[in-house]
């Protein structure tokens, strides 16, 4: 019976020394998984070792969720390295512990990485195939981190085949489900995807927009990578906009951080990059430096198809720096290059087949020696449990030696009971005086969070309005009064110039602060888009077009949004100095022989709104010098006085008379005094501008 019982507890023990063991190793694993993802954020070069040997080892103790991670590091070394290829051979690994780990999170970042690769060697089909097996699984856990990563990565597949309408609405969607995680780096990812292919599309603002928003939550963070890559894009927005000096600039800042990281294949495109851009700027000698680096790396790489771009990029360089044998050179280079892989593609129908031959001798010879593997394993068995009899007479002398100990140690922790109870109710006491200051602390932290948000949020709602100094290079007698109720602001003035015509408004957005500059940010992007991107010149048509893309816009939320804008918009002729005007709600007044006149608004907004009609564009017949006027509805709506009513529109017309004889700087100067005069000590209600000019 006691020998019995000795081997009952020997059992135990030895059970419980493996358990621990294996314990120990598979931290260690992680450990070093750990370690790996650091070292990709600051050198690439330094993982592969440590993942080959970690592979290894977790591959030795059989621990599968180990040696799927390291799979997934590996390939993710492969391609932040440009080498496809390698990361293709880890397919079969990485897909056959998609559907056999009961680890739903990695199943999903599994059949993400595999889409990823299928992306970047051209199958498509594969690609999306992947993805989408990775979104249901996704779903189904309903996990919104997990979510945001499907959503960014279909987005990265549909825009690597440049279907940029799939891709936009991937990142899109991808953003919801990043802010509903609140995961800042997701955050900041998908605002630079989403900059990235309006680049593509070239719509340069709105790339700079996003990418800028990108760029602070990376820095938030200090992701060195993400702040990398949102320089590249910001340098992409620049480029497009022909302001290659400032294109340069990003395009070094990002080379900087990648050349630290290691990201060999991000490196080459910048250097292509910054040889293109010298290039508009004529400096010769930095362009072919860089070009040169950059075709260095596409051979070596043997990325065939990005050596022929740099390759006719050096043929425009030569011809534009008038050295016409070095034009010759690489243009015989690039023909015959052409020639060859034009060659090589006919070649490869052969080839597979001879290769489809290999690969099922291979798939035989595997299958034999798996079977030769399979009977070793059972001598290796046999082995280990002999092993396992002599470790076990060894462990029965030690477990009778620590059953004496366990009696004096379990003495010994009778007495110390009372005191830890003591010691514990004491640091409960101190752990929760920490937990209300460090509370306290966060509360301070998000609140300063918040309004620096808000003060960045006004430069970026400033950086979409034209500088006063720039609408008066155009039209030289005006003044703008524009004063916000708050930090950002629901009105917003607008001005624009093509060829043809200079384009004003004095616009009033649905609300003020965060929620009214949102709005406002749509309605001038709209303004724009109808200008620039539609060609339009009639104002009723522009405003007709601006509300279409507003109502598109909002329609895609899903949520019924009936936000809008009162606006006063005039058109006029740059050679002709002819005026035509349209209003949304919002009138147009001008001074005739010392009376205001009024030319009333069409009484619909841009927005929702019922039974819509056309808006109407008045042309105005002056004669001689006249001022305009365009506002909103702020000033007139201010409380004050000595009865603390509204300023009215009837007095704000009869005081823009009564200044009108004045300079513009003056008129300005007097609606500001007679604005604080009647405010007095009274809130401003809404925000406020009037807009005046000469013509």
């Amino acid at each position: 019976m006691r020998v019995k019982y000795f081997l009952i507890v020997f059992l135990l023990v030895l059970v419980s020394g493996n358990s621990l063991k294996a314990k120990s190793d598979t931290t260690s694993i992680l450990n070093d998984i750990k370690k790996i993802n650091e070292l990709f954020e600051t050198n690439v070069d330094s993982c592969k070792p440590l993942i080959i040997q970690s592979l290894a080892e977790s591959k030795q103790i059989k621990f599968d969720k180990g040696t799927t991670k390291l799979y997934l590091l590996l390939t993710q070394y492969y391609i932040l390295k440009g080498l496809p290829d390698y990361a293709t051979s880890v397919l079969p690994e990485l897909e056959k512990a998609a559907f056999s780990s009961p680890d739903k999170n990695l199943t999903v970042s599994v059949l993400l990485k595999a889409a990823l690769i299928y992306s970047d060697i051209g199958d498509f089909a594969n690609a999306v195939k992947k993805a989408i097996d990775a979104q249901k699984v996704a779903e189904g856990i309903n996990n919104f981190r997990l979510l945001a990563k499907v959503n960014h990565d279909l987005g990265l597949i549909y825009s690597n085949k440049e279907i940029y309408k799939n891709s936009l609405s991937y990142y899109k969607k991808g953003l919801e489900y990043a802010l509903l995680s609140k995961d800042t780096f997701s955050i900041a990812n998908m605002y630079a995807r989403i900059g990235g292919v309006y680049n593509e599309t070239q719509f340069p603002d709105s790339g700079l927009y996003f990418n800028l928003i990108s760029l602070r939550y990376f820095e938030i963070i200090k992701h060195k990578r993400g702040i990398g890559v949102t320089y590249n894009n910001i340098a992409g927005s620049y480029e497009l906009k022909k302001n290659y000096s400032k294109a340069i600039e990003f395009y070094t800042k990002a080379l900087k951080i990648r050349e630290e990281l290691g990201d060999d294949y991000a490196v080459t495109i910048i250097y292509y990059n910054l040889g293109i851009a010298n290039i508009h700027l004529k400096n010769y000698d930095l362009s072919e430096k860089y070009l040169m680096m950059a075709l260095q790396r596409n051979k070596a790489e043997k990325d065939y198809p990005q050596v022929l771009e740099t390759l006719k990029q050096l043929c425009v360089l030569h011809s534009e720096n008038k050295k016409l044998h070095l034009y010759k050179e690489f243009a015989d280079e690039y023909m015959y290059l052409k020639d060859s892989i034009t060659t090589a593609e006919n070649i490869k129908a052969v080839t597979e087949l001879q290769e489809k031959y290999e690969s099922e001798k291979k798939e035989k010879n595997i299958i034999m020696l798996k079977k030769e593997n399979e009977k070793q394993e059972e001598v290796s068995k046999s082995e280990r449990k002999t092993k396992l009899i002599i470790l076990g007479a060894a462990t029965l002398i030690v477990i009778l030696m620590s059953i004496f100990g366990f009696i004096l140690y379990k003495r010994y922790k009778l007495t110390q009971k009372q005191k830890d109870i003591i010691e514990l109710q004491k640091e409960k006491v101190e752990r929760q005086n920490y937990i209300t200051e460090q509370q306290k602390n966060l509360i301070e932290v998000k609140q300063k969070e918040i309004l620096d948000s808000i003060n960045y949020a006004k430069q970026l709602q400033r950086a979409i309005l034209a500088t006063p100094d720039e609408i008066t290079a155009n039209i030289k007698e005006n003044f703008l009064f524009y004063k916000p109720k708050d930090i950002v602001a629901g009105d917003f003035y607008f001005f624009e110039k093509t060829s043809t015509h200079l384009f004003l408004a004095a616009a009033d957005c649905t609300g003020h602060g965060v929620p009214g500059a949102m709005v406002s940010v749509v309605c001038c992007n709209a303004l724009t888009r109808a200008i620039r991107e539609f060609g339009l010149s009639e104002p009723g048509r522009i405003l007709d077009k601006t509300n279409e893309i507003v109502l598109s816009t909002f329609e895609k939320s899903g949520q019924g949004i009936r936000d809008g804008m009162d606006i006063s918009l005039i058109a006029i002729e740059r050679n002709s100095q002819e005026i035509k005007w349209s209003g949304a709600n919002n009138p147009l007044w001008y001074l005739e022989d010392g009376s205001m006149k009024n030319i009333k608004a069409d009484k619909q907004p841009i927005g929702f709104t019922e039974a819509r009609t056309d808006f109407k564009t008045h042309t105005l017949s002056l004669t001689g010098t006249t001022q305009l006027y365009l506002f909103t509805d702020g000033f007139a709506d201010q409380f004050g006085g000595s009865k603390g009513k509204k300023f009215k529109y009837s007095n704000l017309q009869e005081l823009l008379v009564s200044i009108s004889q004045n300079s513009f700087d003056k008129q300005q100067e007097i609606l500001d005094k007679t604005l604080s005069e009647w405010k007095g000590n009274l809130e401003q209600v809404d925000d406020i501008l009037i807009i005046g000019i000469k013509v």
